[in-house]
This record gives C-alpha cells, structure tokens and sequence, in this order.
C-alpha cells in the first residue's frame, strides 16, 4: 500500500475505534499522532532494504513481533499503569491493517506472515519479484515507474488503494 494510504488509514481507523468506544478512544491531536506513527511503523524497514521487493522480510512486517510487542506493553502497563490502554489496543489495530493491507496490496512481496519461522509469502495477488528489483530510495528511476504502471494496472487493488484514501479523507472532517 502506499504511503498516503497508510497515513489516511491511520485516521480512518482511529474514528473507527472512536466511534465504536467514544470515551475509551480519544480523538486528539496525540492520538492522530500515535496513530500515524503506529501505522507506518512497519514501513521502517523500507529503509532499510537494498530492493523494494525483500523489503518486508524483517521483523517489522511479521505479526508475531506485534503480538510479542502488544503483549510485553500489555503486562508492563497491568503491573506499572504507564499509560492508558487504549494506546495498546490502537497499536495492535493499527499494525494488524497495515499487515492486512499490504497483504491485500502487494504486488512484488507479500508478507512473511510466519517469519522467522518460515519465509513463505502471503499475498491476495500473484507476486511478480521483477518489478520490485530496484533499491526503494530511487523514486526517479525507471524502474520505480515500471513498478507503479505494473502497480495500476490491477483495477481490485486500486479500488481498494482509493477507498482507503477517500475513507481516511472523509474521516478527517467526520
């Protein structure tokens, strides 16, 4: 997914999550904040890559650390009460669609759902590695625009690129 996407998705969510417990989940300029950062946490290992396609095989795109993490902050915050939960329960939301949609949107790496256990890749469509063979910093390149015209191509995932930005759009002024 892009990243405008995640960041737009980051407020979709959390009005979501407001909506649903408006006095457990606050809409403030704190929660926006921790809800971006939380939503594009997986994406530090963009750079950290030297190809776009191997990008997601690290620990920050694999569940398994999110679970670890949410519940080591779960036990710290039970014994210490070091901030509110529903700081937790919006990290878990947020990492949990950020690994959902790039499941839903990949298109030269899935996710390594299981990783380091096993580095299988899990994608909603068939993953083509030749696309995403360039480093991820060099947007001017040739090869990042052949990415994107092979990115557009598939009307499913567009469709779902646009509704998570016009959802994250509306969610900004609902």
């Amino acid at each position: 997914m892009i990243f405008l996407s995640h960041i737009l998705s980051s407020i979709f969510i959390l009005k979501v999550l407001h909506y649903a417990s408006p006095s457990e989940f606050p809409v403030n300029i704190y929660s926006i904040a921790l809800s971006i950062f939380f939503a594009i946490l997986p994406d530090v290992d963009f750079f950290m890559s030297d190809k776009l396609h191997s990008h997601r095989k690290t620990m920050f795109h694999a569940p398994l650390s999110f679970i670890i993490l949410f519940l080591a902050g779960f036990l710290a915050n039970y014994l210490f009460d070091l901030f509110p939960f529903w700081i937790l329960y919006l990290f878990i939301a947020q990492a949990a669609f950020h690994l959902i949609s790039d499941i839903i949107t990949a298109r030269s790496c899935g996710i390594y759902v299981f990783y380091p256990f096993s580095e299988k890749e899990y994608s909603l469509f068939h993953l083509e590695k030749y696309y995403g063979d360039f480093h991820p910093m060099r947007i001017a390149s040739k090869e990042y625009r052949r990415f994107w015209k092979h990115y557009l191509k598939n009307k499913i995932l567009l469709g779902f690129e646009l509704f998570v930005i016009v959802a994250g759009i509306i969610s900004l002024f609902a």
